[in-house]
């Protein structure tokens, strides 16, 4: 079987899989999908429909902390994928369906970290202290990706994996700071 290492630009993709913990598979291929999570999973439902030979998932890229408690950085084995919906975190909307986070198979390194999704990267230190305060706990990161990913692994009972470097703080300085740790723009 094939071990599918996919990112949301090349710049984010791994540079050498055969680093990765937990790499299952001696076969693998390597994939851009796109940013955002609606275009990662799009593109990665497209990829399995192409291809059946697909046996674990592993996302590699960068992330925001929303704590100090997590350094930049640093890198995490993300433990759970939710999907961010800031309305219901400030009381202002709601859904009519729960979205719960997906879980994936614990590994023994990671840190059981949360990782958010939106479509937008959040900026200011009081929605991060919103966000902290509605999730009741510190240990959240944010990728734009990792939740559309997750729910089409999922979806199609493939197990994932998700390696991302702490690049920013979720404040006013979250793009300058992810510039400075990545030396660039995304490249798709």
């Amino acid at each position: 079987m094939t071990s599918l290492i996919c990112a949301a630009c090349k710049n984010e993709l791994a540079e050498n899989p055969a680093d990765l913990p937990y790499l299952t598979s001696k076969t693998h291929i390597l994939e851009v999908l796109g940013i955002g999570y609606l275009e990662a999973a799009v593109n990665l439902s497209k990829l399995l429909q192409s291809r059946n030979d697909i046996s674990e998932i592993i996302f590699t890229g960068t992330a925001g902390a929303y704590s100090q408690n997590i350094k930049i950085g640093e890198q995490i084995i993300v433990s759970a994928a939710a999907l961010l919906n800031l309305g219901s975190v400030q009381g202002l909307s709601y859904t009519i369906k729960d979205i719960y986070p997906i879980l994936h198979a614990s590994h023994p390194d990671s840190k059981n970290i949360l990782c958010l999704s939106s479509l937008e990267i959040t900026q200011d230190e009081t929605i991060s202290k919103q966000i902290i305060k509605h999730y009741q706990t510190d240990a959240i990161i944010e990728n734009m990706e990792l939740y559309g990913i997750a729910k089409v692994a999922s979806e199609n009972q493939i197990p994932w994996s998700a390696y991302l470097r702490v690049t920013n703080y979720t404040n006013k300085n979250a793009h300058e700071d992810f510039l400075r740790q990545t030396g660039s723009y995304p490249v798709i």
